[in-house]
């Protein structure tokens, strides 16, 4: 995960805007499957 984030953080820099949309559908899905695992 923190591996992840990191290669996330590298093409920020290049493209912001491509970086919070990539990271805001990654944090959806985690939730997504976290709160598939509760039920």
């Amino acid at each position: 995960m923190r591996k992840c984030f990191l290669i996330f953080w590298d093409e920020g820099k290049e493209n912001p805007y491509k970086f919070m949309r990539e990271l805001a559908k990654t944090i959806i899905k985690q939730v997504q499957d976290s709160t598939q695992e509760l039920d």
